[in-house]
């Protein structure tokens, strides 16, 4: 094992083991708890060695509690964009991140704004805009860090000249994308996919002026939630709609904001984003006046009325990005932007529970354009930003316990085999990736059965101990942790 390892898996375990003593010992809205930075895009360099650039980060984690993060390099120094390659990182419980992996080379094309999603049946989905059309791949989750073998050629959904993509699965594995297309005027157009390979026909659900951008999730009924901003640079609207039939039909979209015209035009309403919790509980967060200060608003009936808007903070504005949302095991809303104005520039994180904010706590000092978060089992924040200081490009993670409770691990997914025979729409499916990767997937999985863990997973605790134990476990696994740490250092 590498320092590098020992070195994550030790910060993993100080962060798991305060967690288990007790509700609130470790509380990531109180400041506390977050781990020291690490710096997931280490050693990539582009085609003349020099230190490749990179930005916009989006994370996922899966069912399983393994944390899936993306992002797009420049490998080609002379290409303007930043963008032709797309790298991928992992968390999972027993080793922590992982060392990054390019797994799609795409130049002379572009893998800009890629977003990722996982869906429960043991598969990675990514979205992108490229040059003159919508890209999209997909790997096994079990398999996607072994080689770039596991993951599929890039899938053309459709042409069009995007500005920016967004990824939603629902329970039944299917796949909906939505992306600003400026082919005509600039507008919102959504596609879906039972598959990945084959896609329907982009279906335009708004039109606009000049700026777009976009978001979509799913609830826990499988609406589709959709939330657009239209309109001139800076941004003029931000939108809602909804759809209660898979995509098939959308409600008329809703206005969220408008700018206001007392103040400077470049702080109008722009960078929304949805976030289904359950029960019917949807959120919006997005930019506004009176500088591109964050509001909130959230509905209790599935986005048919909603709260009035309230603002987080004074003190948090600017940014280029929308933040990233995550729900915890109490249903919290976690929050994290980059920006500043009145507070220090930097990361900041803070927490929705009950009609209330946290207040706002600043994770690191650094960043520059995009944030995401992803929960585990309930409770283990994982945070990715991007950071460029003096032409150095990276990307970067932390990671946090709540008090919230831990969910029950779920069982390791298997990778079936799937055949061109098995495609429902006779395209070329993609059976030699996941046909290559079942061998690693069942060896992965009698591993994990068989080997002694140095890490108590935030999400399982000790496999040598039952979680049904309730408190007791809690210090038994404490001892047995420590017990197994200090035979391997004897070893």
């Amino acid at each position: 094992m590498t320092r590098r390892i020992q070195v994550r898996l030790f910060t993993s375990l100080i962060i798991t083991l305060l967690g288990l003593l007790g509700p609130g010992s470790v509380q990531a809205q109180d400041g506390g708890g977050w781990s020291s930075p690490i710096r997931l895009s280490e050693g990539i360099l582009d085609d003349a060695g020099a230190p490749a650039r990179m930005l916009r980060p989006s994370t996922a984690a899966d069912p399983w509690g393994v944390v899936h993060v993306v992002w797009p390099v420049q490998i080609q120094e002379q290409t303007a964009q930043i963008g032709d390659t797309l790298y991928y990182a992992r968390w999972s419980p027993d080793t922590g991140w992982s060392d990054p992996l390019d797994v799609l080379y795409l130049a002379p094309d572009h893998v800009m704004e890629p977003r990722v999603a996982a869906d429960n049946q043991g598969w990675l989905h990514v979205v992108w805009t490229g040059i003159g059309h919508i890209g999209y791949s997909r790997a096994p989750t079990m398999t996607a860090l072994e080689s770039a073998r596991s993951w599929h050629p890039e899938v053309q959904i459709a042409a069009a000249k995007p500005t920016q993509a967004a990824i939603a699965i629902d329970s039944t594995g299917n796949i909906h994308v939505v992306f600003c297309d400026g082919s005509d005027e600039v507008s919102v157009k959504y596609s879906n996919s039972s598959d990945g390979m084959t896609w329907t026909d982009p279906e335009t659900v708004a039109s606009g002026v000049r700026i777009c951008q976009v978001d979509i999730a799913v609830d826990d009924r499988d609406q589709l939630h959709l939330v657009f901003g239209l309109g001139e640079v800076g941004g003029k609207a931000v939108h809602y709609t909804r759809s209660e039939d898979s995509g098939r039909t959308w409600l008329s979209p809703i206005e969220i904001d408008r700018k206001d015209a007392r103040f400077w035009e470049l702080y109008a309403p722009e960078a929304i984003t949805v976030l289904p919790a359950n029960d019917g509980l949807v959120h919006l967060v997005w930019f506004g006046a009176p500088a591109a200060h964050r509001w909130h608003q959230w509905s209790q009936d599935y986005g048919q009325t909603w709260s009035r808007a309230v603002q987080l903070s004074p003190d948090l504005r600017l940014s280029t990005s929308p933040p990233g949302l995550a729900i915890d095991g109490l249903g919290r809303l976690h929050l994290v932007s980059l920006g500043g104005g009145e507070a220090p520039f930097g990361l900041y994180h803070a927490v929705w529970d009950n009609g209330n904010w946290s207040p706002l706590v600043r994770i690191v000092d650094s960043g520059d354009e995009m944030t995401d978060i992803a929960i585990t089992q309930g409770n283990f924040l994982h945070v990715v930003w991007d950071k460029m200081a003096d032409g150095d490009f990276s990307i970067w993670a932390t990671d946090a316990m709540t008090d919230a409770p831990t969910a029950p691990a779920k069982p390791m997914p298997t990778v079936v085999r799937i055949t061109s025979s098995q495609s429902s729409s006779g395209t070329q499916a993609p059976s030699a990736p996941v046909a290559e990767a079942q061998s690693a997937v069942d060896e992965a999985l009698r591993d994990q059965d068989t080997s002694l863990r140095t890490e108590p997973a935030p999400n399982e605790g000790n496999t040598l101990m039952p979680m049904l134990l309730g408190a007791m476990s809690s210090g038994l696994i404490i001892i047995i942790v420590v017990m197994v740490m200090g035979r391997r250092q004897v070893r």
